[in-house]
C-alpha cells in the first residue's frame, strides 16, 4: 500500500450502532478520531486528533482576547461608551472560536452515506463484526513480511472485500432476525387455526428460521476462512523463523565436527611446542655456560 491508496473501507463505531460503507463517512457535530490500517479506516466519535499548531479556532480565541483586552483597557481609560464596541465585537468573535473549539472537543454523530452503507445495531451482528475486524488487522499486520511472495496491495484490497462481505452478510441476517421477532409477536387475534393468514405467518416463520440458519453458517463460514488466512499467514512465518534457525545450528554443528578439524592447526599446541623449544635452548645454554660462570 503507497501513501497515494485511499481506503477501500470505512467502518465507524458509534455507541449505538456500527456503520460500515465503500464510501467516507461523515461525522457531524462533533469530532472522531481514524484509525488506518491497510484499506481500512475506523471511525471513532470523540475528541478529535490534537491539531499541529495554530489552528483558525486557536487564532481566532487569541486574537479576540487580546482584542478584548485592549478595547476594554481603552474604554476605562477614555469612559467613551463608543470604546466599548470594540470590546463587545471581541467578546462575541471570543465565544465563536470558543465554540469551533468545543466542536473538535466534542464526541460526533456518524451520518451513513447512502445507498452504500451497512448499519448494525444488533449487538450480536456488531460483536461478530468486531471479532472479524481483530482477525483483519492480525492478517494486515503479517502482510508487510510476506512482501515479494504475495502482492500487498491486492492482499489488502482483498481483506477490505472480505470484510465488506461479512457485514453485508450480517446486515442480511439483522434483517431476517427483525422480521422473525415481529412475526413472533403477532397473535393469533382471534382467528381459527386453519386460517389462511395464520397457515402463511407459519409458513413464513418456518422459513426465516431456515434463512436465519443459513445465514449464521454463512457468518460461520466468512469468518472461519479470515481465521484460516490469518493462521496460515503466522504459520508460515514461524516455519521461516524455525528454518533459519535450524540453519545456524546446522552452519554451527558443521564447524564443530572433527572432519573440518582435522588438518586445522592446533593453536594451544604450537605455543606448547615453541615453549618447549625456547626451554630446551634455555636449559642448553644454562648446562652449557652456566655451571662455569
Amino acid at each position: 500500500m503507497t501513501a497515494l491508496d485511499p481506503p477501500a473501507l470505512y467502518i465507524g463505531h458509534a455507541r449505538e450502532m456500527t456503520v460500515v460503507s465503500t464510501r467516507p463517512l461523515k461525522v457531524e457535530r462533533g469530532g472522531a478520531r481514524t484509525y488506518r490500517w491497510g484499506r481500512v479506516a475506523e471511525i471513532v466519535p470523540g475528541p478529535g486528533a490534537p491539531p499541529l499548531g495554530f489552528t483558525p479556532a486557536h487564532q481566532m480565541l487569541v486574537l479576540s482576547f487580546a482584542l478584548y483586552l485592549i478595547a476594554a483597557g481603552v474604554a476605562v481609560a477614555t469612559g467613551s461608551m463608543w470604546a466599548y464596541l470594540p470590546a463587545l465585537a471581541a467578546t462575541v468573535a471570543l465565544i465563536r472560536s470558543a465554540r469551533l473549539e468545543g466542536r473538535r472537543i466534542k464526541p460526533g454523530t456518524i451520518t451513513p452515506p447512502e445507498p452504500d452503507s451497512l448499519v448494525l445495531v444488533a449487538p450480536e451482528d456488531r460483536n461478530d463484526l468486531w471479532s472479524a475486524i481483530q482477525v483483519g488487522k492480525r492478517i494486515c499486520g503479517t502482510l508487510p513480511a510476506l512482501a515479494g511472495m504475495v502482492d500487498t496491495h491486492n492482499a489488502e484490497r482483498l481483506l477490505a472485500s472480505a470484510l465488506f462481505d461479512v457485514a453485508r452478510v450480517l446486515g442480511q441476517r439483522q434483517e431476517v432476525r427483525g422480521l422473525l421477532n415481529e412475526l413472533r409477536r403477532q397473535g393469533h387475534h382471534g382467528l381459527p387455526p386453519d386460517s389462511p393468514a395464520l397457515r402463511k405467518m407459519k409458513e413464513q416463520k418456518d422459513r426465516l428460521k431456515r434463512a436465519l440458519s443459513d445465514l449464521d453458517a454463512d457468518v460461520a463460514r466468512k469468518i472461519a476462512g479470515l481465521k484460516a488466512t490469518d493462521a496460515a499467514g503466522l504459520n508460515f512465518l514461524r516455519e521461516r523463523e524455525i528454518h533459519r534457525m535450524t540453519s545456524r545450528v546446522d552452519q554451527t554443528l558443521a564447524s564443530l565436527t572433527s572432519a573440518d578439524h582435522a588438518g586445522m592447526p592446533d593453536s594451544g599446541l604450537e605455543l606448547a611446542d615453541e615453549m618447549a623449544a625456547v626451554l630446551a635452548v634455555y636449559q642448553e645454554l644454562n648446562e652449557r655456560y652456566g655451571a662455569g660462570s
